[in-house]
């Protein structure tokens, strides 16, 4: 019988559990330590009022470089900070924020480890959008047929004061016009469209009311993004045309605005522009108010300014100045601009928002209005300096003309713009624009500024899963405010709108 020799045996086995043990604890050696780091989910975006929920991130991780992470549920210290002065010790909180804004939101945690005590933070940004109010549905109306499109851009009472004249668009190329009673419904023969008045898209910008009972409109037909011609349309009382011009050239030519002028003619203001910085120019063309034939143009109203224009408000005639009007323009710079001007052009001065080149006050200036204490505001939007993506709307004071603002706000929700301006009973200035964020599109919203200080003291936001959005106001004759726009239809027709109106009353309900 063969006897083993148990020692050779013992050493031999050994020897092989000590190279198994170190080879294992290579493999041990590839994570160095369990690493704590702080983490915690929370929505990108919320609104205001509603209720935020935050949790610490759950479960170990493995690192990049192989470091492992002890995941943040499991600490047994909480320390929120949710950006607003408000904090919380809870494992799990809920926040509510009261004002739209970006926040960062803070997490500082600690573990008890065997080597003591460890710590760690992070920091998340969260944007808090405004709070979405659905339109009161007595209060809204819409216009529009099956298969149809159609936005309206401008309103005005009748000249009696039965109701109001509502101008827009139809389709791609045709004037929409309607004639509604002060209950909103349309009146006998209206809505009504001019078709085809070009074969191209045309954009009514503005009307004006006139002796005779009908209207005036001037607007764009744009050809080509760098190719569009100013047009002049009179109407009747009964919605037919009575004349219409259209400014036919080389050149990029618009109008915004139009009044009746001293001498009973029409002067349309608008901008034109030949391609180049040097050649843009705010314009002024005067039409004979029986024929509609051109009198007189005045080819730039303020050669030094080199701007182009987004809307006018007339000025009343008042110590011996007639004719004067004041003009919401961008300079070639994109700096807005306001621009005053006398005798239908004539005679003109301008002031910048911006201070200087170096003033990140630039974007576009979109409506103006002439203010009871003999005072302007100038609105519109900015650049936003941190996203090309989006817009801030702005709005701004001047004592006087020529002068640097006497004060301007920039007014950042997401990305806004204000498209007109309304003065209230209380002497306070009311913008009234667009809201564009990712959770419902486009957005109505109105925001009411001191105006000796500029200081922002209401703001309310209108939409609802549709796309709605505003091009002008008025006040009615129970001094409630008329808001008209576009809603998106809610078919599933792309690009397809019904012609939108709101009425608000003075609390905005």
């Amino acid at each position: 019988m063969k006897v083993f020799n148990l020692t050779k045996t013992s050493k031999y086995l050994f020897l092989l559990g000590a190279v198994f043990l170190a080879n294992a604890c290579k493999e041990l050696d590839k994570i160095d330590y369990i690493q704590f780091k702080a983490n915690f989910t929370m929505p990108n975006l919320a609104r205001e009022q509603e209720t935020v929920f935050l949790q610490p991130s759950d479960g170990a991780e493995i690192s990049t470089n192989n470091t492992q992470r002890a995941g943040t549920a499991n600490a047994q210290e909480f320390s929120w900070n949710f950006g607003d002065n408000e904090t919380s010790q809870e494992k799990l909180p809920s926040h509510i924020y009261q004002k739209f804004g970006t926040y960062s939101v803070k997490l500082k945690t600690k573990m008890q480890k065997q080597q003591g005590v460890i710590a760690d933070s992070i920091t998340k940004n969260i944007t808090i959008l405004p709070k979405l109010n659905t339109p009161n549905s007595n209060s809204t109306f819409s216009y529009g047929g099956a298969n149809r499109d159609e936005v309206i851009y401008d309103v005005l009472p009748i000249i009696d004061n039965s109701g109001y004249w509502l101008v827009g668009r139809r389709n791609i190329n045709d004037i929409w016009i309607n004639k509604v009673g002060n209950d909103f419904k349309s009146k006998p023969g209206f809505p009504k469209t001019i078709e085809p008045f070009t074969n191209a898209l045309i954009s009514p910008k503005s009307i004006e009311t006139t002796t005779d009972g009908g209207i005036i409109m001037v607007g764009e037909i744009q050809n080509t993004p760098q190719d569009r011609d100013a047009f002049i349309l009179k109407l009747e009382a009964d919605g037919a045309e009575d004349w219409s011009e259209v400014v036919a050239s080389l050149k990029d030519e618009y109008y915004v605005g139009v009044f009746q002028n001293k001498q009973g003619n029409y002067t349309a203001i608008g901008t034109s522009y030949s391609g180049s910085n040097n050649d843009i120019n705010i314009i002024s063309d005067i039409y004979n108010a029986t024929t509609g034939n051109k009198i007189n143009s005045i080819l730039s109203i303020v050669s030094a300014c080199k701007c182009k224009a987004g809307s006018i408000y007339k000025l009343p005639d008042a110590g011996g100045i007639e004719d004067a009007f004041v003009v919401a323009g961008t300079t070639r710079n994109n700096v807005p601009a306001i621009i005053y001007a006398t005798n239908n052009g004539t005679v003109s001065t301008f002031s910048l928002l911006a201070n200087n080149d170096n003033d990140n006050f630039k974007g576009e200036g979109l409506t103006v209005l002439g203010l009871s204490d003999g005072k302007f505001a100038l609105a519109g939007y900015l650049n936003n300096t941190t996203n090309s993506t989006q817009k801030d709307a702005f709005i701004a004071k001047f004592d006087r003309i020529g002068q640097t603002a006497a004060w301007r706000v920039r007014f950042k929700m997401y990305s806004d713009e204000f498209q007109t301006i309304m003065e209230d009973a209380n002497k306070d200035i009311i913008a009234i624009g667009n809201h564009n964020n990712p959770l419902s599109d486009n957005d109505i919203f109105l925001a009411k500024f001191d105006s000796n200080t500029g200081k922002n003291l209401q703001y309310k936001t209108f939409g609802t899963i549709n796309d709605e959005r505003a091009y002008q106001a008025i006040y009615t004759t129970q001094n409630k405010i008329l808001l008209v726009g576009l809603q998106k239809s809610t078919e599933t027709i792309p690009f397809r709108n019904n012609g939108f109106l709101m009425l608000l009353n003075e609390n905005w309900e």
